[in-house]
């Protein structure tokens, strides 16, 4: 007997509800058949585990027949033999002739990039990896900090050898008491709520579901409710990731409920901020500083005005890096695939119609 896998219902209401996958036998041609007997899973990883973690992968999962893939070519010549995939990001090329994918392990939490129509039509279960939520939410304290502490300022007089401590004290702020508004709570958004209210944040989360509420938060609302609560920020941060429901999410009418003075923080997705708009609200006060670990376009060209303002924090998409992502990645790989194995649900199915 030969071991696939189908998918329990309908592949595409999989994506949305996270149903389980069930095993099924198939017979093989020929006189195996009664055997009871089904060959390995074949699974294509396309990142870099380290040495250690592709061990503990073979030693785990005898049953799954590893591919690692160091380089594009080798994902694009491992891929029509894949039944399950591991992957930041994968080239069409790569996507097209995947016929035998069932499950996409994303590892990344967006997954944009990763929402191809063969995909779906052929009702592959995408996953994302809430990996990176520790290291995104710090970076947007980190830019709190530097805004509060006016540390660009030290910086630029540094560069510049001029005195900037009387300018420094008069704009300095402290952060405790302050609110923060956190546009989204998934894995960065929740990360950063639990952070800010322990220094001391008045958070107020808005989410789809505002029923899953976030500990310390003051209040959580809907997101069809998010106007009620922009008028309170001292500081708004945009954890969105870019989804065709999200672009533009935060406009010129967001951005105008906002107190003169207020600092947005955007480590989603670039477009759900309109650029106009940021831009605009920069230049007439409206937003007192703006820290972006993203940006539309992605990255930036030289000339684009943004490097030009002094009051925006540029990180260049370097806020989920961190030395222990890969760790965490390989942990929620491994508990989906056990999930896979039995036939039961997987974690973070992603709905592909809306792309999270």
């Amino acid at each position: 007997m030969v071991g696939t896998w189908a998918l329990a219902g309908v592949g595409r209401s999989l994506a949305a509800d996270g149903r389980s996958l069930v095993r099924a036998q198939e017979p093989r041609g020929g006189g195996g058949a009664g055997r009871g007997m089904a060959v390995a899973v074949t699974a294509l990883v396309a990142i870099d585990l380290g040495a250690a973690g592709r061990d503990r992968l073979r030693a785990e999962f005898p049953e799954v027949a590893f591919t690692f893939a160091a380089s594009s070519a080798e994902v694009v010549a491992a891929a029509p033999g894949a039944e399950v995939m591991l992957a930041h990001s994968l080239p069409r090329e790569a996507a097209e002739p995947a016929v035998r994918l069932r499950w996409l392990q994303a590892g990344t939490s967006g997954v944009s990039h990763l929402l191809y129509s063969e995909f779906r039509d052929r009702g592959v279960v995408l996953t994302n990896a809430r990996a990176q939520g520790l290291p995104m939410a710090e970076l947007v304290l980190a830019m709190m900090f530097a805004f509060a502490t006016r540390l660009p300022l030290l910086i630029q007089a540094r560069e510049a050898r001029e005195p900037a401590g009387l300018h420094v004290a008069r704009e300095k702020f402290e952060l405790e008491g302050q609110t923060l508004v956190i546009l989204g709570l998934g894995d960065v958004g929740g990360t950063l709520c639990r952070k800010a209210v322990a220094i001391g944040m008045r958070v107020l989360g808005v989410r789809r579901r505002p029923d899953i509420l976030c500990p310390g938060a003051e209040r959580v609302v809907g997101v069809d409710r998010l106007r009620e609560v922009l008028p309170q920020a001292d500081h708004l941060a945009v954890t969105l990731p870019l989804s065709q429901g999200t672009r533009g999410f935060i406009g010129a009418a967001e951005i105008a409920l906002l107190r003169p003075g207020t600092y947005i923080y955007n480590v989603g997705g670039g477009p759900t901020v309109d650029r106009a708009a940021l831009l605009a609200g920069l230049r007439e006060g409206r937003i007192g500083g703006a820290g972006l670990d993203v940006t539309d376009p992605d990255p930036l060209p030289p000339d684009d005005p943004l490097w030009r303002e002094a009051n925006v924090l540029l990180t260049q998409h370097t806020s989920g890096a961190s030395p222990r992502n890969h760790e965490r990645i390989a942990a929620i790989f491994a508990d989906n695939l056990r999930r896979y194995l039995r036939g039961e649900p997987l974690q973070y199915v992603v709905d592909q119609s809306i792309g999270i």
